[in-house]
């Protein structure tokens, strides 16, 4: 069995040796032929079945000026679930004379980042309001919000090549 030191030597080595060839590749997260139209259906299945019931208890109520909310909810809700669940994988992988360095990411676009991040500055300054009426207790709040902000996602692998 080998040591944890002894794979973080070979990584130390696999990162330090000369990169003779790389090439990158894009993995949907739902193979096959018919992928993006699972994908699609995953995504919106659910919020069909909550808009129709959600519309349903509108009419009941005759409150039918909650249509436009409600509506506008479930469509940012569709393109988050689209963009976040379902996004599609880039990976790059930079072959050496000791092995594989696997660089793999999710595909997701700048503006899904902009709206969470504009969202939890919303969140953390309402609960800075709070705070001022309510008490500090609130700032357990603003820290649920600041932690929602989402940070650039890049997972690393090594793959240093054995030999026997």
């Amino acid at each position: 069995m080998i040591s944890n030191e002894e794979i973080k030597q070979r990584q130390a080595q696999l990162d330090s040796e000369e990169v003779i060839f790389e090439w990158e590749a894009m993995y949907p997260a739902i193979v096959g032929k018919n992928g993006k139209l699972i994908r699609f259906c995953i995504g919106a299945l659910p919020m069909l079945i909550v808009g129709m019931l959600l519309t349903w208890l509108v009419i009941v109520e005759d409150a039918y000026i909650m249509l436009f909310p409600i509506y506008s909810a479930l469509i940012l809700a569709f393109y988050f679930v689209y963009c976040l669940q379902l996004s599609d994988n880039r990976c790059r992988y930079q072959l050496t004379k000791k092995g594989v360095i696997t660089y793999t990411q999710q595909n997701i676009p700048e503006s899904v980042y902009g709206f969470f991040r504009g969202f939890a500055w919303f969140g953390m300054g309402v609960c800075v309001v709070a705070a001022v009426v309510v008490g500090p207790a609130v700032f357990v709040g603003a820290g649920a919000f600041a932690l929602m902000s989402p940070e650039f996602n890049c997972e690393v692998r090594h793959s240093p090549i054995s030999r026997s």
